[in-house]
């Protein structure tokens, strides 16, 4: 994994596809798409998206084949980098994988849905 990441730091997110947050929502409300969050537990307990699924990136690879592969998986973490990264391993394994735009700071300067706050 450790290897995996330092690969993606060095050469960039290439090949990840973006999504913004109000087209994320709007996939997410029609059931096409599942949020998968990688923030760290103290982030998620802080805030989060509702209905979001809560996947730490640490723990992404073990935990990958809980989450769907009939829906496409919209990744996201406060900014966008670690989802990035998350969604590089996601796609690697074969799962349909947009990144959010901006993270979960993005989706708040939206105006969409967040329960508590962003850390």
């Amino acid at each position: 994994m450790l290897r995996r990441i330092r690969a993606v730091l060095s050469g960039g997110a290439s090949g990840v596809v973006g999504v913004s947050p109000r087209e994320a929502r709007g996939r997410l409300e029609t059931g096409e798409a599942v949020l998968v969050d990688v923030r760290e537990d103290e982030e998620w307990l802080a805030g989060r998206i509702p209905g979001s699924t809560h996947v730490p990136l640490g723990e992404l690879r073990a935990r990958a084949g809980s989450l769907p592969r009939e829906r496409t998986l919209v990744v996201a973490c406060r900014s966008g980098n670690r989802s990035a990264l998350a969604a590089q391993v996601l796609s690697a394994e074969g799962y349909e994988v947009l990144n959010l735009e901006g993270g979960v700071r993005a989706w708040v300067e939206a105006g969409l849905p967040f329960v508590g706050r962003v850390v």
